[in-house]
């Protein structure tokens, strides 16, 4: 099922997925939270983030990635290693 998220198509997700986590580990929120407040803030003239919920717990951890205050310049790592993910 999701055959884009394993073996070396995996790998090539490797770096902005440890980017993620480090920048989360920073802020003391997931990796998914980083990247939900990246998508919605660096790219927010771009993008229109509508994230999913299948239950209160992911309601509110989606909600909570919106008080993460991500400096530019996490940002901008974020989308220096994003950039270099190309087709998987």
């Amino acid at each position: 099922m999701m055959g884009s998220f394993k073996g070396k198509k995996l790998q090539k997700t490797r770096p902005l997925i440890d980017k993620l986590k480090e920048i989360g580990q920073k802020y003391e929120v997931s990796p998914a939270q980083v990247a939900l407040n990246w998508t919605v803030n660096y790219h927010k003239d771009r993008i229109l983030a509508i994230p999913g919920a299948s239950n209160v717990n992911q309601a509110e951890s989606n909600a909570k990635s919106m008080q993460i205050n991500l400096t530019l310049e996490d940002m901008e790592q974020i989308n220096r290693v994003s950039k270099n993910i190309t087709e998987i």
